[in-house]
């Protein structure tokens, strides 16, 4: 299957989504916005994940690109079936796209740190770990789209993970994260290093191979839930 994957910024790159789609045997077509490309006609598409980016959803001034992909997450959410994934950015503009606001959150949560699992995530028909610990870079949040399902939180970021019609997956954090992208991020966004409310070292993040190991299970086991309700 041909997987749509939209990056915003030339350092967050799909990462362990890539190795996922090798493994599957699912071929990834990486649309690659900043460098001017244009988004992908909706029906071309079976499946979509959104990735990250250091931009705003409502900076189309800045990126331009952005009204086209907002067009497009718009038909696919509410003119499809089409599964899709959005991954911090991403969730906040799926978020936004459902007519809900995205806002400036309490914090700037930058670093490695555990999830708080809700019922939800207990009961969801994929295995969330307990302890579950991934990378986590961002500072803008969202109000939860209508009938969408909490299933992690961090004690400032109250919508961490959500589910809408069972389909679309957003996440506030980074399952996606490999060792290299860790590096280019923080090289690429020390202020943010700085700025973190952990207050975490670059070199305590960067320090992160174990940690990029036991998080890519559960993106896999979301990516394959997801892969399965293409049609």
């Amino acid at each position: 299957m041909e997987v749509h994957v939209l990056q915003h910024l030339p350092f967050e790159a799909p990462g362990s989504i890539a190795s996922w789609a090798e493994a599957r045997g699912h071929q990834l077509k990486v649309t690659h916005l900043y460098a001017g490309q244009t988004v992908p006609a909706a029906d071309e598409i079976r499946m979509l994940i959104v990735l990250g980016g250091s931009m705003g959803v409502n900076d189309e001034a800045d990126y331009p690109w952005m009204t086209d992909e907002k067009k497009l997450l718009r038909h696919l959410l509410h003119q499809t079936q089409v599964p899709v994934a959005g991954i911090c950015l991403g969730a906040q503009l799926i978020a936004s796209c459902l007519g809900q606001r995205v806002f400036r959150g309490p914090v700037m949560e930058v670093g490695w740190a555990p999830l708080m699992l809700t019922p939800a995530a207990r009961e969801d028909r994929v295995a969330w770990q307990a302890g579950i610990t991934p990378l986590h870079w961002h500072h803008d949040t969202f109000e939860l789209p209508p009938e969408a399902i909490v299933l992690a939180s961090t004690p400032d970021f109250s919508h961490q993970a959500y589910r809408w019609q069972d389909r679309v997956l957003g996440l506030q954090f980074h399952l996606e994260a490999t060792p290299a992208g860790v590096e280019a991020l923080c090289a690429e966004c020390p202020q943010d290093v700085q700025a973190g409310v952990w207050g975490q070292t670059q070199a305590q993040i960067t320090n992160c191979a174990i940690q990029c190991v036991q998080t890519q299970p559960l993106l896999f086991a979301l990516l394959d839930d997801l892969a399965s309700q293409a049609q």
